[in-house]
Formats: C-alpha cells, sequence, structure tokens
C-alpha cells in the first residue's frame, strides 16, 4: 500500500514538471512569436516607406524631366516662330528700285514703324505710306529677288499705321493696289528686303532690297542749266525767268533751288514772283511754301 501510494507521488510530481516544461516552452513561443512580429513591423514599415520615396522621387524627376522638356520644347517652338523676324530699329535710311521707281525708307517714323516713298512720272504728288511691323507666324513665300525666283520664309508682315492718313492713295498702285500685302525678310547680304504682293496675274512677290549705302541723296542735283531746262519744258514759255538759289537735299534726293519770276507780272508793277522751287534730276518739280524749302506744299509736276 505504501509502496503504491510513493508511486503515485512520483508520477504527480513528474506530470506536474512536464506541464511546467510544457508551459514555459509554449510561453516561450508565444513570446517569441510577438517579438518576432514587433521586430518585423518597424522594418516593413521603413520598407514600404523607402519604396513610397523612391516612388515619390522617381515621380517627381519625372515630373521635372517632363517640364524641362515640355520647356525646351516650347523655347525651342518660340525661337523658330521668330528666327526669320526682321528688326527695324537702328536700320539706317537706305533706298531700294522697283523697275524704274526708286523707293526711300525711313526708320523711327512711328510705333517703330518705317516710312516708304516714291516718286513716279505717273503721279503728281510724292507717294507715300507709313507701315508698322508685326510677327506673325513663319509663312513660306514665293518670291522675285533681282529676276531669281525662290522660297524665303518670313515673321514680318508690315501693316498700315492707324494715323489718319497712313498712305497716299496711289501708293500700292505698282502692286496690287489696296489688297497689296507687305512682308519683310534679311536678303544672304543683309539687306532688308521687303517682298510685295504683286497683281492677281503674278505668282510672285516683288522684292525691293533696300541698301544703306544707296540713299536718294548719292544722286547729285541738277544744275542750273539742267534745271531751267526742265522747267521750260515744263511751263512751254518765254514769258518766265529763273533765279539760281543753290542745291540741297532732302528724303527724295538732290535738287537745284530756283525761284521762278513772271516778265509780264513784274512789268505791270508787280513782285512778279511765280514760286519757288525744287528741281529735281529726275524731272521732278516741287513747289515750295513761300520759299521754304524745307517744308514744300506737296505741290509735285512732272516734265513727262
Amino acid at each position: 500500500m505504501q509502496r503504491n501510494q510513493n508511486q503515485m507521488i512520483k508520477k504527480n510530481t513528474r506530470l506536474k514538471w512536464t506541464v511546467l516544461l510544457l508551459s514555459l516552452i509554449i510561453l516561450m513561443l508565444v513570446c517569441a512569436f510577438f517579438l518576432s512580429i514587433l521586430g518585423n513591423a518597424p522594418s516593413s514599415s521603413g520598407q514600404n516607406g523607402g519604396v513610397n520615396t523612391s516612388s515619390t522621387d522617381r515621380s517627381s524627376d519625372s515630373s521635372i524631366d517632363t517640364t524641362d522638356s515640355s520647356t525646351s520644347v516650347k523655347n525651342e517652338q518660340q525661337t523658330n516662330e521668330t528666327s526669320y523676324s526682321v528688326t527695324f530699329n537702328g536700320y539706317p535710311e537706305a533706298s531700294g528700285t522697283y523697275g524704274t521707281i526708286k523707293f526711300h525708307l525711313v526708320t523711327g517714323k512711328s510705333n517703330d514703324g518705317i516710312e516708304l516713298t516714291y516718286n513716279s512720272p505717273n503721279f503728281q504728288q510724292t507717294q507715300s505710306a507709313l507701315l508698322v511691323p508685326i510677327t506673325i507666324p513663319t509663312k513660306s513665300l514665293k518670291v522675285n529677288e533681282h529676276s531669281s525666283v525662290k522660297i524665303v520664309k518670313v515673321n514680318t508682315e508690315l501693316k498700315l499705321d492707324t494715323v489718319a492718313a497712313a498712305a497716299t492713295k496711289e501708293f500700292f498702285y505698282p502692286f496690287n493696289e489696296n489688297d497689296t500685302r507687305v512682308y519683310a525678310y534679311y536678303m544672304n547680304n543683309g539687306h532688308i528686303a521687303l517682298a510685295f504682293q504683286p497683281h492677281s496675274n503674278v505668282d510672285q512677290y516683288q522684292v525691293i532690297e533696300f541698301d544703306p549705302s544707296l540713299t536718294s541723296n548719292t544722286t547729285d542735283a541738277p544744275t542750273y542749266e539742267e534745271a531751267k531746262k526742265i522747267m521750260q519744258e515744263k511751263y512751254q514759255t518765254d514769258d518766265s525767268v529763273y533765279a539760281d538759289l543753290g542745291s540741297s537735299s532732302d528724303r527724295n534726293g538732290a535738287y537745284r533751288k530756283i525761284k521762278a519770276t513772271s516778265v509780264s507780272m513784274k512789268e505791270d508793277g508787280g513782285s512778279g514772283t511765280l514760286g519757288f522751287l525744287k528741281v529735281y534730276s529726275d524731272g521732278i518739280v516741287v513747289e515750295t511754301s513761300d520759299g521754304n524749302f524745307e517744308h514744300s506744299n506737296e505741290n509735285h509736276y512732272n516734265v513727262n
């Protein structure tokens, strides 16, 4: 009996230690599990954060690259759109010819624009126009440049100024009259060329090259004898006598200053003065206002 009791006690003791050992093992496993979770959580968060940051950086870099690329393309387009523009500021006075007509270009008249003038046997008064440059998208023109037909690109169109009487009535007559469009571009030699829209039966813009070295003042004034002959052919009278007042020049060229006097009027007791005139070598005669050769009254005559 005693022996059986001792065996039971030993079994119970062994069972307790077994249960205790299993409990410790389970506790250790549970602790290890929680420690593993706690240990992995920051690492996972850090990894996720790293991935997100990297993704954000790549997105930011991509955005910057796209913006830079877009800006570069935009700037390149803007450069291309204005690479053929013409600037008249600072360009000196210049002259050019269209057939037998001589044009004169002066800058700085108004709104950074230009003034074009010419004299023609077909018109009594000097023809003039105030033109203002505007930038336009690149346009290709077929032009006739000194009898050479070519294609040029332009970014500058010239429009009539908005001021009153910006152009004389017949200014565009040699080209396409009131429907004439005018463009500007640089020639290979650096000179400015103006391309005028031609009449409808011509498909090439007519070009006038403006050379600063060929200003209208390079033409000498007529001699007194030449001027007197021009006047005699103009008036077809023996009643007038002329006095030479010297020579000068203006935007239209060099001229002889002439005073015209009527012999018959003077004999009748009057002054006999008919007028003070500018006489140009090409036969143009301009009446001045009371002998003020700096300001003419725009009454022009031609002997032809």
